[in-house]
């Protein structure tokens, strides 16, 4: 017979992991380098910071600082999918650059930061924060992160 006078609630249980996870933490980084915070807390550090109400904000305002220098990211699988006929999509790598690549490049003397798109033959094609086929000379071109299985893009 199963007993219905006893009733587990889910904040209870959510509070045991919570110290069940802080007490890991401890064990492995110390008490000095492990902090706790509540959502009151979180909220007042964030409107002291000016900043507006979203996940990575919080996130941020939970860090022991009043400096805040960073910026989201969109995370993504990278596709996986051959492409039969492109020739551009078919190539894993060419002249030593490979899809997904992040690169700086140089094109009309200005510095461009982006995500290898296309691999062409006489150039190659960037996803940058303000166009999304920008081509490139693979001269002027200079590898600066390859990823290893995600792909971090800013928002």
């Amino acid at each position: 017979m199963i007993e219905t006078g006893y009733q587990i609630k889910y904040p209870t249980i959510l509070q045991q992991g919570k110290w069940y996870l802080y007490e890991r933490l401890v064990d492995r980084f110390g008490e000095e380098n492990v902090k706790v915070t509540f959502g009151w807390i979180t909220s007042e550090k964030r409107k002291e910071l000016g900043l507006e109400k979203d996940h990575w904000l919080d996130a941020c305002s939970m860090l022991d600082t009043n400096k805040i220098e960073t910026r989201p990211f969109l995370v993504i699988l990278k596709r996986r999918r051959k492409e039969i006929n492109n020739l551009t999509k078919k190539r894993k790598t060419f002249k030593g650059f490979k899809h997904w690549d992040f690169v700086k490049a140089i094109r009309g003397g200005k510095k461009v930061f982006g995500v290898i798109r296309s691999l062409k033959e006489r150039a190659l094609t960037l996803r940058t924060s303000f166009d999304n086929n920008f081509e490139v000379s693979y001269s002027k071109t200079k590898l600066l992160w390859r990823p290893q299985g995600l792909v971090y893009i800013l928002n």
